[in-house]
């Protein structure tokens, strides 16, 4: 079965050999324009993990205070039996990564910072990898929308 992140890298990988051929072609560049698209491409690996990662976290911390709320609840009402089933759940929905909400800000600064540094080296492939670093974000929070994150997931 084919999975999203097969789909992404698939794409990421064409358009980053795209460039490499024509910065050889056009642009003389060596083989260090293909040591740059692999770096960046396993880059973007390790990209659409850690992204997965944040969206696991951010849906526990969801089901979190969900099951905080629910817990109140059935405190007021005196449910004392249910009262324990959540408590139990709430603890294991507990977040695991507190700073998973930083992710994405330290990907946005860095790659404002890679791209001043790859436009003044003339490195087009990492070029490249910005934008797609930039984009990925995106692409995963419309990915989402379509279709919630209701368990954890490999796609």
């Amino acid at each position: 079965m084919v999975k999203t992140w097969h789909i992404e890298t698939f794409v990421v990988a064409v358009i980053l050999a795209g460039v490499a051929v024509c910065s050889q072609i056009f642009l003389e560049k060596g083989p260090v324009e293909w040591i740059g698209a692999l770096a960046v491409l396993l880059t973007f690996c390790h990209v659409q993990v850690a992204d997965r990662l944040a969206e696991a976290e951010d849906h526990r911390s969801r089901l979190a205070d969900e099951a905080s709320f629910l817990s109140q609840h059935y405190e007021h009402a005196k449910m004392k039996p249910e009262v324990e089933e959540v408590r139990a759940a709430t603890a294991r929905l507990h977040v695991h990564v507190e700073c998973h909400w930083k992710l994405k800000y330290f990907l946005v600064s860095k790659e404002i910072c890679w791209f001043g540094y790859f436009v003044i080296l003339g490195a087009w492939s990492a070029l490249v990898g910005v934008g797609v670093f930039l984009l990925y974000p995106v692409w995963r929070h419309q990915y989402r929308k379509r279709k919630p994150l209701e368990a954890p997931s490999s796609d």
